[in-house]
């Protein structure tokens, strides 16, 4: 048993039945299920710092993050995901390592983390 946070940027191709699919799935393996939807770079960092530091049930032996959207690949070949129509707030992006896995060590359950994400060539965001 375990909890799935799903993220979905709508208007992305198929990122609304991605999302369903992902959730429905998730509901038949037993997971509590948290769907956010187009959500800005601040909300998606609350959504990321508040499912990785609340403390979970024994029976949770998963937790997992997933994000259907937009994303990339900056100059120095780290990949990021991009919150709402295809910059966040102001521009903003979310580093995949730096802000969201990682917020997750030390958490005690396994975590998965599934980053369902195109990437347009030549686009590079800094």
């Amino acid at each position: 048993k375990g909890i799935a946070f799903i993220v979905g940027i709508y208007g992305a191709d198929g990122t609304d039945e991605d999302v369903r699919n992902m959730s429905s799935t998730f509901e038949e393996l037993n997971f509590a299920v948290f769907t956010e939807k187009d959500p800005t770079c601040t909300q998606l960092a609350c959504l990321v710092k508040a499912a990785a530091t609340v403390r979970y049930p024994l029976n949770y032996k998963f937790i997992t993050f997933y994000f259907a959207g937009h994303g990339g690949i900056n100059d120095s070949g780290s990949p990021y995901v991009i919150p709402m129509q295809l910059k966040g707030e102001d521009g903003k992006v979310v580093r995949v390592e730096e802000e969201i896995v990682s917020a997750f060590n030390g958490t005690q359950c396994t975590c998965l983390f599934f980053f369902d994400c195109c990437l347009s060539s030549g686009t590079s965001l800094r």
